[in-house]
């Protein structure tokens, strides 16, 4: 069956979104490695978002992280969607550049927590200005006003989607348990 030109557009716009590597903007870091570094960011904000940006609290005392909220490994992996042992490489790199410090829970040493160093922070603050500089200069592009109506379509367009993926798999699923 042939694809519509929606599913034409769509399938070249997510491979070209997909290309897109921010770690070709910023120096000295790999895609996993930005990508781990701005989820340890997030969690110093308390909002464990993908982007880049250090506590607040390091920020104002950056010489002391004691006050900038750690994560623990083995969340970081969930929130990132990756392996314990993907995610060791990476924490390693990261250590081993000075971005990052591990170190065992007090009260529980089975628990490792991982924060920003304070050199982590300032490097966070600048891959988020980067990546914020980039988005910008694309977005001159379109009028505030197109990108209100992008940003309501691709609501709804994403709403839809997780809508009938949610459907689909649990007929999936049902279909599975019956064959059973």
């Amino acid at each position: 069956m042939p694809k519509s030109r929606y599913e034409q557009f769509f399938a070249i716009a997510f491979r070209r979104m997909k290309n897109i590597r921010f770690c070709e903007l910023i120096p000295d870091l790999t895609q996993g490695e930005l990508f781990l570094l701005g989820a340890i960011a997030g969690a110093g904000r308390g909002d464990r978002a993908e982007e880049d940006a250090g506590c607040a609290e390091a920020a104002e005392s950056p010489a002391d992280h004691s006050s900038c909220s750690a994560m623990k490994v083995s969340d970081l992996c969930a929130v990132c969607g990756m392996k314990p042992s993907a995610a060791s490489r990476l924490l390693n790199s990261l250590e081993e550049k000075g971005l990052i410090k591990r170190s065992l829970r007090k009260g529980d040493r089975r628990i490792t927590d991982v924060r920003l160093t304070e050199k982590g922070v300032e490097t966070s603050k600048s891959n988020r200005r980067i990546i914020h500089e980039f988005w910008s200069e694309v977005f001159e592009a379109v009028s505030p006003e197109e990108l209100d109506t992008l940003i309501e379509l691709w609501g709804r367009i994403l709403d839809s989607i997780d809508d009938v993926y949610r459907r689909r798999t649990q007929t999936a699923e049902e279909g599975s348990r019956a064959d059973q």
